[in-house]
């Protein structure tokens, strides 16, 4: 290992003595791995598994054995999907292949030609579907429990249980391994074409299809697991081009079919009509999904088809009386990103009553009791209790957010710099931990998605009995971050506060090895070991050892505020092999908040906006990025009151040849580069990359990206306007880039992809248009293929990163050998 990281260290300093080819800088950068990641532990945390990734690949999973002097200790190759199926057997799968390895003994099972495999988690057990349609099962010590021929498809349940259909002689069947036999649950002559373990693990959705039927039809079964009866109706069957979902009620004897087929989108000939009453515009080059909905109770073969109605939504819910209902029409003129009314739908009365009005998402608890909605407009939660039928609303003055259902019948919202309990029936909101100059989260929680429409969301979020909370809490006045695990309403210490970023770390309360992977901007991801009665740590593997220079960076995190006093940070990074006697060029980035990322490990890589810090700062740069927050003045002269303030913050520091700065920025921070490049004479020289240069240009527009008005973007999102054009239009002049044009007082370089449909190309054209009628320099760099960002291994994506390099050394070194750029900065020579 040594050696190989002298070699790839001779390559490193040879590369950047003599700074030739893309070629040499590609070789260069695929040394470097990105990250490592997705660690697992075995149950006796003597073994760890972890993945290691390049800009190009992540094909390598190491093995790190406690009781092994070599690290790694193993290297598992082209098997990216990797599971313990005990304290030192591994599976591994991936590319058409796979692998049992016995970590203790070395010893390997080889898999080829699969179709499908997986570790059943629940009893250590592996399955594996090969191409020729035989299925076999396996243990975890590589024996062969049972082999299935003619399988056609399989799935594994929580529990384990594994289902299988097969078909032989002409008859197909469903069968269930349950870890050591095999069990027939239904064969027929006819043909079973899919099979779907509902979420319950109660049924199974069977699509059959009778061989002699000349319509083709296909018809609905439920096989009840528990004792294998058969459940149809000849009123629920698909006909062509149709596709079913089917939902339990609950627990109950009931089920929502939802028989769905696709419209596609209308062809447009010569002439294609918009109307402004449209309610239906984001789907009106995508077409629309059509619904029957029947709900059917299995228990005396009932079938009820709810009455169609054009695009109408119908969710199940934990009573088989009542649905969640909406329509995917637009309900608030397209002013942000997908907010509903959501309907709960009364089956035995026909009837629909409006529960949350403009809801962006949902979340239900394990019991059923509660929904609860986010009203966006109003900014609130709202509670619905189906018991009671009743709604109230969660009423707090403060963010809360990313809700969880808890054991003891309370809600618990994170809020910025505190936890904050909300009981369901009595109302009484508690802060239960609160902590200044704080930003408080939930670590590795996500719940479950229950139905997804666009933005909008319902989640399933229920905090279990037994098990704690992680809570990651970064101390915004500090700069470190530490983890703790919430539980019964105490905190108790996972992790310390470091300075480093902890990407992941593994931990369980009954043992007392922790290992965590950090990084720093100055220190390559690195995995460790620790006890949690001690801070002393112990290094398995350090990645990217040949990176010596990264230990000698220097960062500097300088506090400061802009005009109206908001408390911003900025993030400045010196230049590698810094000589503290000489002075600097600087590039400095604008987006939004950045100092949050001052801790991410800085590696080269071809930057998908053409900007990357470790590249600026082998190439002698010095790079800060500061802060930059909105306010009641509009995001363009709060950008440009932020940049400055920022600049004024590190006037002081002798390094720095202020003469000799430029600004860049891509999608949002390129309008910001666009507005500032109007208004300031700080700079040298500007790079902009798919930014918006005429903002009244775009509030009229439609994104066809995202699929919203633009308009929603300057009035509630991202530009934070907070009024309409109509109400304030002085505000939206005095932020428009374009209506300053002729102040651009340095060259500007612009790019953009002309496949951009989130800020069209267009946009960049017409500041390019701007700065040619006024006569100012500029460059414009149109990639035909590429879309907001640039692809990653493309040749463009070298181009551009090699343009920017190339533009700064032009105007910030005077490094004046360039064609390209000497076509437009000496035109008036030629």
């Amino acid at each position: 290992m040594r050696v190989y990281c002298c070699i790839i260290m001779l390559f490193f300093v040879s590369c950047y003595k003599a700074q030739k080819t893309i070629s040499e800088l590609d070789q260069w950068m695929s040394h470097f791995s990105t990250m490592i990641g997705q660690m697992k532990v075995s149950d006796d945390q003597r073994f760890v598994l972890l993945t290691k990734m390049y800009a190009n690949n992540s094909d390598s999973v190491f093995v790190f054995d406690r009781q092994s002097a070599i690290s790694p200790s193993d290297t598992i190759l082209k098997n990216s999907n990797i599971s313990f199926l005990n304290n030192h057997t591994v599976f591994a799968s991936g590319e058409g292949g796979a692998k049992m390895i016995d970590l203790e003994t070395k010893k390997r099972e080889i898999y080829s030609s699969i179709q499908r495999c997986n570790v059943n988690e629940s009893l250590k057990q592996y399955v594996i579907l090969g191409i020729n349609k035989n299925l076999k099962v396996y243990n975890a010590k590589g024996k062969v429990l049972h082999h299935e021929a003619g399988t056609l498809n399989y799935t594994i349940s929580e529990q384990g249980q594994v289902y299988i259909l097969a078909e032989s002689g002409g008859i197909h069947k469903i069968l269930r391994w349950n870890g050591s036999s095999m069990k027939l649950l239904y064969s027929t002559a006819t043909k079973i074409i899919a099979m779907d373990l509902l979420e319950s693990g109660r049924f199974i959705v069977l699509k059959e299809k009778e061989k002699t039927d000349p319509n083709g039809k296909i018809r609905i079964t439920l096989l009840r697991i528990s004792d294998g009866q058969l459940f149809n109706n000849n009123q629920i069957s698909l006909g062509k081009d149709q596709n079913v979902k089917v939902t339990e009620a609950g627990h109950s004897e009931s089920f929502l079919i939802d028989i769905v087929v696709k419209k596609a989108p209308k062809k447009v000939r010569k002439l294609d009509i918009w109307y402004g009453g449209d309610e239906y515009l984001r789907n009106k080059d995508q077409g629309w999904v059509e619904h029957q909905y029947i709900v059917w109770n299995i228990k005396n073969n009932e079938v009820y088809s709810i009455p169609f109605k054009a695009r109408q939504v119908f969710l199940a819910t934990e009573n088989p009386r009542y649905f969640w209902t909406y329509n995917i029409k637009e309900e608030n003129d397209y002013r942000g990103f997908r907010s509903l009314n959501i309907y709960r739908y009364d089956i035995l009365k026909n009837k629909s009553e409006l529960i949350f009005e403009n809801t962006s998402e949902m979340v239900v608890g394990k019991d059923g009791r509660y929904t609860i909605g986010f009203l966006m407009y109003r900014n609130q939660w709202m509670v619905y209790d189906h018991l009671l039928e009743k709604t109230k609303i969660i009423d707090y003055n403060k963010t809360l957010s990313y809700p969880i259902f808890m054991p003891d019948g309370s809600l618990l919202f994170t809020g910025e710099n505190r936890l904050i309990n909300y009981h369901l029936k009595t109302s009484i909101l508690k802060t239960v931990f609160e902590q200044e100059n704080s930003k408080v989260s939930f670590y590795e929680y996500s719940g479950k998605m229950v139905h997804q429409m666009e933005s909008f969301k319902i989640t399933r979020r229920t905090a279990e009995m037994s098990q704690p909370l992680a809570l990651h809490i970064r101390r915004e006045d500090r700069n470190d971050s530490g983890y703790y695990s919430y539980y019964k309403g105490k905190l108790k210490e996972i992790m310390p506060y470091s300075s480093n970023r902890i990407k992941m770390f593994f931990s369980k309360d009954k043992q007392d090895l922790i290992y965590a992977i950090e990084e720093n901007y100055n220190l390559s991801p690195q995995l460790y070991s620790k006890s949690k009665s001690s801070d002393q740590k112990q290094i398995l593997y350090n990645t990217n050892c040949h990176d010596k220079e990264t230990v000698n960076l220097r960062q500097d995190v300088i506090s400061y505020t802009n005009s109206g006093g908001k408390h911003l940070k900025g993030v400045l990074y010196y230049p590698i092999k810094f000589d503290s006697t000489k002075k600097y060029p600087m590039v400095v980035q604008v987006y939004s908040i950045q100092h949050d990322e001052s801790n991410k490990y800085l590696y080269p890589v071809w930057g998908s906006s053409g900007f990357n810090i470790r590249l600026l700062l082998q190439n002698g740069y010095m790079v800060f990025q500061p802060d930059i927050v909105s306010d009641g003045r509009g995001p363009g002269i709060s950008a440009l009151d932020c940049i400055h303030s920022g600049l004024d913050a590190i006037q002081g520091n002798v390094n720095i040849d202020f003469k000799r700065i430029g600004l860049t920025g891509h999608s949002f921070g390129g309008y910001e580069t666009n507005f500032i490049a109007t208004h300031s004479e700080r700079f040298a020289a500007y790079v902009s990359g798919a930014g918006l240069s005429d903002i009244v240009n775009t509030y009229f527009s439609f994104n066809e990206l995202f699929k919203i008005a633009d308009y929603s973007r300057f009035e509630t999102g991202q530009f934070s306007m907070g009024v309409p054009f109509s109400e304030d239009k002085d505000l939206y002049y005095k932020n428009n880039p374009i209506n300053f044009i002729e102040k651009v007082s340095a060259p500007v370089l612009l790019w953009a992809g002309k496949k951009d449909t989130n800020i069209p190309p267009t946009q960049t054209m017409s500041f390019y248009m701007g700065l040619l009628r006024n006569k100012k320099r500029v460059v414009v760099l149109m990639y035909s293929d590429q879309e907001h960002t640039i692809k990653k291994n493309s040749d463009d994506i070298k181009d551009l990163n090699t343009k920017i390099i190339e533009w700064w050394d032009y105007h910030l070194k005077s490094m004046k050998d360039m064609k390209w750029i000497d076509k437009e900065m000496k035109r008036d020579a030629e």
